[in-house]
This record gives structure tokens, sequence and C-alpha cells, in this order.
């Protein structure tokens, strides 16, 4: 019996045992002390997943158990450590742990879905550099949202060109180089030439004069000879002289400009003085105009504009050597041929009464100095009359001097000396193109009696005239003289129209004569002409 309570004893005792030990165990719980992420930054694509790991500390942790949560869910969310990438963005994935609110984060950047590169231009696939001198070169890749638009620049001689990773070439040595940019994959090339660097830039003329509507070309010189520099070309004021890229100056308005020729950072001047245009564009014709006494005016064309009015083929009205009396081209010399007298003398016309007709037109008879010799650069009429020129009372002198005594044109003018006119015709003198010399029927009626009939046969004269050149308005630099031929001698009737043609000069010759310069179907020539007889006249302006 005693054995038996001994045995019960004992296994109460066990039981009461085993019950402290479980309770022991509750007391004895491990805590967390920290948490750590993997990976604890990334970049995702959007669309993208990635699955994070969350190390809780220490590893016999009693509670393990941690929260995830997004800083940007619309960036990027997470669920179970598991981030999804939603848009372009940036934002911080947190793990908290339940027990003791530990936390630990990763860095989260989304970008676009990953781009390639489809193609790379440059903006130059040639280059030109002089040595020492830098360029940039500009790549252009494509598409413009390619992820990796990274471009890289190599040369295929850094001996000749380098190239940093900016694009920027510079100049080592002559020769010839490759240089590439390439991006993804992809190359583009630009072939570079270095060339000499220039070292002087010359002009064939320093300082140039030119006329109104007239053009002269420069000339420039580079060295060194295997220089290949580009000459830009620059006019300082262009409302006076314009420059084109050969080189050609032309003469717009009076004044002065400076032309410039640069090339490789070098340049030269020339400095230009632009003078009022020298010769009419078309002889002495009669302009018809009610507020005038006369009815109207002498006029001829000063400016190309002035062609639309008084075309430069005119044939003009007639003068006898330093006669101010305009004579109408119509018909032979008779009844209602004068235009023009300053002095209001009709008497000259056969028709009136104790008219004194053809013979007694005034003309300069004299034969005293300066108008006895034959010096064909004189201008015998710039001390007649007291340095007027002309005489009204008397209707003799230079016509072109009293006809700027009107303000009939614009500028003042006189008549052209010998040498003048042959300058003319030594720079350049060529048959007009299209009819014949001869067989024109002139018209006797219309505008003709004013001088203003349209003549086809005539001669250009001039700097680079052309057989091509428009007769009612030559190419600037030139003239048209019409072959509006001559009033006779004895009987004022009008010989040679279309065949020959004649302009006075205001030189005179010995004896009753006068020089002209005449031209013909083949040929110009310097006769020698009396007076008497009646020709056209092409004024020259005086320049001051």
């Amino acid at each position: 019996m005693k054995k038996n309570h001994l045995y019960v004893f004992a296994l109460i005792a066990a039981m009461f045992c085993l019950a402290a030990c479980d309770d022991n165990s509750e007391g004895m719980a491990t805590a967390v002390s920290g948490v750590t992420m993997e990976p604890v930054s990334s970049t995702l694509a959007v669309g993208g997943e990635l699955t994070l790991r969350a190390n809780v500390l220490p590893e016999n942790a009693t509670n393990k158990e941690v929260t995830w949560s997004s800083g940007n869910p619309r960036v990027a969310k997470v669920e179970g450590g598991i981030v999804t990438a939603i848009a372009v963005g940036e934002t911080v994935i947190t793990v908290t742990t339940d027990d003791g609110g530990k936390t630990a984060i990763c860095e989260i950047t989304v970008i676009e879905n990953d781009i390639p590169v489809s193609g790379i231009t440059l903006d130059r696939e040639t280059l030109e550099i002089e040595i020492g001198d830098t360029e940039i070169l500009i790549a252009i890749v494509e598409p413009d949202d390619a992820t990796d638009r990274e471009v890289v620049w190599s040369s295929s001689s850094d001996g000749v060109a380098e190239v940093d990773q900016d694009g920027k070439v510079t100049a080592i040595a002559k020769g010839q180089a490759t240089i590439t940019a390439m991006a993804g994959g992809i190359a583009a090339k630009c072939e570079v030439t270095v060339v000499p660097a220039v070292s002087e830039i010359t002009l064939d003329y320093e300082t140039l004069t030119i006329e109104v509507g007239f053009t002269r070309s420069l000339t420039a010189t580079v060295k060194p000879d295997d220089a290949t520099a580009e000459v830009v070309w620059t006019s300082s004021r262009e409302s006076t002289a314009t420059v084109d890229q050969n080189g050609t100056v032309s003469g717009i308005d009076a004044g002065t400009a400076t032309i410039t020729a640069t090339a490789g950072g070098k340049s030269a001047k020339c400095e230009v003085v632009i003078t009022p245009a020298k010769w009419a564009r078309s002889n002495i014709v009669w302009i018809e105009d009610s507020t005038e006494p006369d009815g109207g005016r002498l006029s001829f064309a000063v400016t190309v504009n002035d062609n639309t009015a008084i075309p430069a083929n005119s044939q003009g009205v007639y003068f006898r050597w330093g006669s101010l009396v305009a004579v109408s081209p119509v018909g032979n010399y008779g009844a209602g041929s004068i235009l023009h007298s300053p002095s209001g003398d009709k008497t000259y016309e056969w028709w009136t009464s104790g008219g004194q007709g053809w013979g007694e037109l005034p003309y300069i008879n004299d034969t005293g100095s300066p108008f006895n010799d034959y010096v064909n650069a004189a201008d015998d009429f710039a001390t007649y009359n007291g340095g007027t020129g002309f005489d009204t009372a008397i209707d003799k002198g230079d016509i072109c001097r009293y006809i700027s005594s009107r303000g009939w044109v614009d500028g003042n003018w006189r008549l052209p000396t010998a040498y003048e006119l042959g300058v003319l015709t030594t720079e350049g003198a060529v048959m007009a193109a299209g009819s014949p010399w001869n067989g024109i029927t002139v018209p006797d009626e219309g505008d003709n009696a004013n001088g203003l009939y349209r003549f086809e046969s005539g001669y250009f004269l001039g700097y680079g005239v052309d057989t091509n050149d428009n007769t009612e308005n030559p190419a600037p630099g030139t003239i048209f003289a019409p072959a509006a031929g001559t009033m006779h001698i004895s009987s004022g009737a009008l010989y040679n129209v279309g065949v020959y043609g004649y302009l006075w000069t205001g030189s005179s010759a010995q004896s009753q004569f006068a020089a002209q310069l005449a031209f013909y179907g083949d040929r110009a020539g310097w006769p020698e002409q009396n007076r008497r007889y009646a020709a056209t006249v092409r004024c020259i302006r005086i320049l001051q």
C-alpha cells in the first residue's frame, strides 16, 4: 500500500514539473533586433517586376512577420515583397517588422522600356578645316527617346585630326581623316580634309573708280598656293556698291564703299568710289509738255528707269554743230521742222514770212580759238560765252549744257570730246543683232517727229557689250547709238537713216569742220565733218 502512495506522489511531481517547464518557455521569446533588404536599390523598366528579400534579425527571432509599403504606388507598387513598376519615376519600398517596427528600404527607379538606337547622323558628311582650327560636329541620334543615347567619337588618324567626346574636331596636320560617331552599335562618319592655313590674301586693286551702272571685277590671291579656303566678298555699303561672290563689283549709287575679301581669317580691302553714270542713255529727243512755253522740252534718258519713256534706241532730234536749234527728223527739212529755238526765233523755217531757211540755221562757224584745232581731248565749249558754254540770244553753243541749265534733266551735262567717244569704241563695239543696216522705212508721223522712232540698227558701245543686249534699254555700262543718219549740208534732207549713224562731239577741227563719231554696218570711224551738217547728240555728264 505504501508503494502505491509513493508512485502517485512521483507522478504528481512529474506533472507539476512539466507544467512549470511550459510556463518558463513562454517567458524566454527572442525579440527582433533589425531588418535588412536585398537589393538596396534597383532600376526597372515600366511593367517590370523585382522580388525583394527581407532578412529579419536575429535569425532566431520569435516573430519574423513583416509589412511592405511603397512611398509612391503610382510609380511602383509592392505586394509580399514583389515590386511592380507602374510609371517612370522614383520611389522607396519600405519593409517593416511586426515585432519592434524595424525598417529597411530599397530605392526604386522606374524608366521607360528599353528603346534601341535606330540611326545616327552627323550635321556634315564632309569638312574642310585649316591646320590649328577647330570645328564642332553634331550627332543626331534616333529615335529621340532611345534608352541609351551616348555617342562615342573616334578619329581614323589622330595625327591629322583629333576629336574629343563632345564632337570637337581639331586640325593637326595636312591630310585626311575619318571622324566616326557611334551610338547603340550604329555609326555615322564625316570625311575631314585638313588644309594649310591662309597666310595672306591680296587684291589686284586697292582703289577703284566705277560709274553708276557699270561693273568691275576684283581678283583675290590667297597664299599659300595650296590653301583652299573659300573667299567671301562683302560690301560696307550695298546702297552704293554691291559685290557678288565672284568679286564682281556693281556701281549702284554715287558714293564710296569698301569691298572686303576674306579667306581663312585673313582679309584684303579695296576702296571703291562710285561716280554718277557718265553717258546719257539715249540721244536728245523732244518731249511734248503743255506746261512749257514751247509746248515741250528737250530731254534724254539719264537712268535705266528713264528708258521706259525714252528708249535708248530712239532716233533723236538733229543739231548743226554748236547749234541750240532742235530740228525734227520727220521728212526733209521744211515747214514746221523746228522743235525748239532758245531765242524764240522761228525765221529759220522756210514757210515763215521773210524766212531764211536751212542755210541760215545757226551753228558755230567761228574759226578762231578754241574752234580752230583738232585736239580730240578738248572741250571747246568750256570757256564759250563767259564759261556758260552757250548763248541763247544767238542760239549757239553746247546743247547739252543748255538742256542742263533749263533743269530738263537731272545733273550737269555737256557735249563729249572726241577722245571720250573714242574710249567707248576702244572698250568694245559690236553691230546690233537683228535688223539689217538698210531697207528701213522711217515713219513720217507720230512720235518720230520728236525723234522717238526706235531703230534696231546701230552700234552698241562701251565696256562688255553683247550682241544680245536690249536696244531699248542696254545693259548697264553700255550705250546703244542708233543709225540715225544725217541732215544734208545744203538742203537739210535726211539721208542714210538706218544705214549710217553720226554723233557730234564737242571737239572742233580746222576750218569749218568738227569731229564726229561715224559708224557703218561694219566699222566705226572719225571723220572731220562740215559743221553745217546736222546730226544727233549723245551727252556726257560733267563730273565735279
